[in-house]
């Protein structure tokens, strides 16, 4: 604990908070209610600055990831995350066909594990998994360009293929298309985070926090804006911009340099947020069920703008709370897993390792 960075933490932290307080507007009428006035508009300010949860996760995988080789100990510590992911899809499973009645088999469970679907929100961890298995060949890259000046060009070029487009997109209303360079690589955002957390590292932005913290305020207004006018009427989950869009972008990268600069002291507000950083993964997942018991059983009615901010600040800290709890139990469980697994782990890959070498052997022999 002593040695955690709580700069780190408090990123994951922050992170995983805005994962449940984004959700709170999927499971709201938001996405297909026309909001007016000023509440309308602070409505969309909080949207877009919770929606940057995903990004922020992003920069800390290729800030802390560096000179990693895929070997069998850096894929045992997939492991980690897959076993989490079975653990509570299995417990989502059994809570869809005893809570929501769904007809789910043993085969379409098994299924659903596989396919990343046994939980709703487990597409990250379906994304996180290819991301995990290209960083040590990302890394290669990034170290043979050596210079800053080629970093800047990697991220630049990484940036037009990505984000041009959805960025955009944000100044003209959705019944036009406008592709100015091309929307096929918008999903790629995953490598255009991951490079700009690892040149974080290398080159953190030298500004104070007092005017980072005005120009992302700055950049979410006025994001905020040209969504508001252009998309009031939206019906589409991601209207108006993506992860890639350069004001999600910028805004992730400007709240990500002013936390790592916080400094805190005190020790029981520390303790909290390290807690909360070692089960982040856990709760991105397990707040699903949580999600859809508290806005199922609490029953909400969205009938003003109000009632999105007063349904928000009592539902939060329950969804919170007991995501914690729950997430907490699980990392235990998993953890004891995890380190029974090692020795099963060891003899697999010298199994595998065995048999490869038998394979090469013959091929050379003929």
């Amino acid at each position: 604990m002593k040695d955690r960075n709580i700069g780190l933490d408090l990123i994951r932290c922050i992170a995983v908070l805005f994962v449940i307080f984004v959700h709170f507007f999927l499971h709201s009428s938001f996405y297909s209610t026309n909001l007016g006035g000023i509440g309308g508009f602070l409505l969309n300010i909080f949207r877009w600055l919770f929606f940057i949860c995903v990004p922020l996760f992003l920069l800390l995988t290729g800030y802390l990831n560096n000179n990693t080789k895929l070997d069998k100990n850096y894929i045992y510590k997939l492991f980690k995350v897959l076993i989490s992911y079975t653990i509570i899809g299995i417990i989502c499973l059994v809570f869809k066909k005893l809570y929501l009645n769904q007809d789910i088999t043993i085969i379409r469970g098994i299924i659903s594990l596989f396919n990343f679907s046994a939980v709703d929100y487990a597409w990250y961890v379906e994304m996180f998994v290819g991301l995990f298995l290209l960083i040590p060949f990302l890394n290669i890259l990034y170290q043979r360009l050596e210079t800053k000046e080629n970093r800047i060009k990697l991220i630049v070029v990484l940036f037009i293929v990505c984000s041009l487009t959805t960025t955009f997109r944000v100044f003209h209303p959705a019944r036009y298309t406008l592709n100015l360079f091309s929307n096929y690589w918008a999903s790629a955002y995953p490598l255009l985070y991951f490079y700009i957390g690892k040149f974080l590292k290398d080159y953190p932005i030298n500004m104070k926090k007092t005017k980072m913290f005005f120009i992302l305020i700055f950049l979410l207004i006025l994001q905020s804006t040209l969504v508001y006018v252009n998309y009031r009427n939206h019906t589409d989950l991601f209207f108006g911009i993506d992860y890639s869009n350069l004001f999600t972008v910028l805004i992730s990268v400007l709240l990500f340099s002013i936390v790592l600069k916080i400094n805190l002291k005190n020790r029981i507000f520390m303790r909290i947020i390290t807690l909360i950083s070692l089960v982040s993964f856990e709760m991105y997942l397990m707040s699903f069920i949580v999600d859809t018991i508290v806005y199922t059983e609490l029953n909400f009615s969205f009938n003003s703008t109000l009632d999105y901010f007063k349904n928000f600040v009592i539902s939060a800290p329950i969804i919170l709370f007991f995501t914690f709890v729950l997430s907490f139990i699980v990392n235990k469980f998993s953890n004891l897993i995890y380190k029974k697994f090692r020795s099963v782990y060891d003899r697999i890959c010298l199994f595998i390792s065995s048999s490869f070498k038998k394979v090469i052997k013959k091929i050379n022999s003929h």
